[in-house]
């Protein structure tokens, strides 16, 4: 019994000793890495010695320039360059130029000749324009993108887009609307501008409800505006041909009759409203 807790001993003291070795080993072969990598890594051959910056933005090539640069020159662990091929921090560039304003969109890095970085910041467009209801007149409005992205207008003039506008303040960095329900809103107002309807405003109201200020696009139709309700929750697609459907037929009637007790059709411009957010039915004023 007493030579079975002896080997038993020395079995667990041999055991304790591999381990020790491992971990040396490990610690060693960590050191030895570690001064390759800090060696390399100050290798002039492969130093970042030129950032080159292509931008249309408003914000100065050479700001963008300073900021890589001195991202670049943190160095990791205290002591490790980054300003090389090898440990260049692409993400945190990236991520620090994006956050310097909302109308960056992305921003692309390339190596060429292993010591300069070329860096392409692309913005995004605007496709419309929000203001909050009260703040429309004041032209503090801001820009929104394909994908109903929000952005600051930095200066940029917003006539000659369609306004949409909110109950609440638009803030730059969020969205207007989630993208596919502002992709249908955009597909919505594109099928009836082919109906000869122009969208003039849009406003965007609670529980999903829309008001489009519309008037005629053609000129042989009489002159006049009129308001389309509809919900972004709705099949849009649906709901254009529901109104195409109505104008084709002539639907909308007066509330007068001719002399011979006829209906008479009216102009859709002629109307104050549309409500087409009742499934099929259409209401009108």
């Amino acid at each position: 019994m007493a030579a079975r807790k002896i080997r038993s001993k020395k079995h667990a003291q041999k055991r304790k000793e591999a381990q020790l070795n491992k971990i040396k080993l490990y610690a060693v072969l960590f050191f030895v890495i570690g001064g390759i990598l800090i060696g390399v890594t100050h290798l002039n051959s492969v130093q970042i010695d030129d950032i080159q910056v292509e931008t249309d933005s408003y914000i100065k090539p050479e700001i963008i320039q300073d900021l890589s640069s001195v991202i670049i020159q943190r160095p990791l662990l205290g002591v490790i360059r980054r300003d090389n091929v090898l440990l260049l921090p692409r993400s945190e560039i990236r991520k620090e130029i994006r956050l310097m304003s909302s109308r960056i969109k992305e921003v692309d890095l390339n190596i060429s000749d292993l010591q300069s970085l070329d860096i392409t910041v692309i913005n995004r467009e605007a496709v419309v324009s929000v203001c909050k209801n009260a703040q429309v007149a004041s032209g503090k409005c801001h820009l929104v993108d394909e994908n109903g992205f929000i952005f600051a207008s930095n200066g940029t003039s917003t006539d000659n887009l369609l306004q949409y506008t909110t109950q609440e303040p638009p803030r730059p960095g969020t969205q207007l609307l989630p993208t596919h329900r502002f992709e249908n809103m955009q597909s919505f107002i594109d099928i009836i501008s082919e109906m000869d309807i122009d969208t003039r405003q849009v406003d965007l109201e609670p529980a999903g409800d829309v008001t489009l200020y519309t008037a005629s696009a053609s000129e042989e139709e009489d002159s006049g505006e009129v308001e389309i309700r509809i919900n972004l929750y709705q099949e849009l697609s649906q709901v254009a041909s529901n109104l195409q459907t109505s104008i084709d037929s002539n639907s909308f009637i007066s509330e007068d009759t001719d002399e011979t007790g006829a209906e008479v059709p009216v102009s859709p411009f002629s109307l104050e409203y549309i409500d087409l957010r009742f499934e099929n039915k259409i209401f009108y004023k």
